[in-house]
């Protein structure tokens, strides 16, 4: 099975155009240590980011022993540590995940918009309301036809500050398709919205949560390594 890893950095305050440029290609660099193994994105985040960094990098790999291979590889550990020491990197959110359900609508291989959403549950959510909880959020790609590509998925390990539970991948043609019938759909705002509004209830989402955005010109999930089974899609 495909397995990836995502990292949200983030600018110092007060870092130069210079620095963060600097920083940007450093990360390129580190992902080519990856190209024989993994696919790699390396994008800066655009609006509306929410706590989701100013640099979106994703690598996707074959399996799980290509990946504990490489973060286990001395040149990895070192050019991840002279990425930390970096002056303009402020700190990062990294994640890597299991996923739960992937699939896409069509056969038109096309770019975009990628957009991430990572999420974590209440500690006291019980089993029965996570495992609807996932079988709902799953569900979305069957009545939003604007998500062209999708991989909802479990959070298998994570580094940063904050603890985290899932991660909820998608591409659309643009920003209008996120917007518009994504945001605006009744099962968003009336089936999946409820386990995130701080004014239900039944809310079990934390408040705080990662909402990336970047434009890619090609697809970025699945694309190079066979992709976990994925989830029929209707219709």
């Amino acid at each position: 099975m495909a397995t990836a890893r995502i990292s949200l950095l983030s600018f110092r305050e007060g870092a130069s155009e210079g620095a963060r440029v600097e920083l940007v290609e450093r990360v390129r660099q580190i992902s080519a240590l990856a190209a024989p193994v993994a696919r790699g994105l390396v994008a800066t985040d655009l609006p509306p980011n929410r706590n989701g960094g100013d640099i979106i990098w994703r690598l996707e790999f074959a399996s799980e022993a290509d990946y504990e291979a490489l973060m286990a590889s001395r040149e990895w550990r070192q050019a991840e540590a002279a990425l930390q020491a970096d002056p303009a990197l402020a700190g990062a959110e990294t994640f890597a995940f299991t996923p739960l359900s992937v699939g896409e609508r069509g056969v038109e291989r096309r770019g975009g918009l990628y957009r991430l959403l990572v999420l974590a549950l209440e500690e006291s959510t019980p089993p029965d309301l996570r495992a609807r909880f996932e079988t709902e959020m799953a569900a979305m790609p069957s009545y939003v036809s604007s998500i062209h590509r999708w991989n909802f998925a479990r959070v298998t390990h994570s580094a940063g500050p904050q603890r985290w539970d899932y991660l909820w991948e998608q591409e659309y043609t643009d920003l209008a398709g996120f917007r518009g019938e994504y945001m605006s759909h009744p099962y968003h705002w009336g089936v999946v919205d409820i386990w995130y509004d701080p004014d239900n209830p039944a809310r079990i989402v934390k408040p705080y949560l990662c909402n990336s955005f970047c434009d890619i010109d090609a697809p970025v999930m699945f694309t190079r390594w066979p992709r976990p089974a994925a989830t029929p899609f209707p219709g």
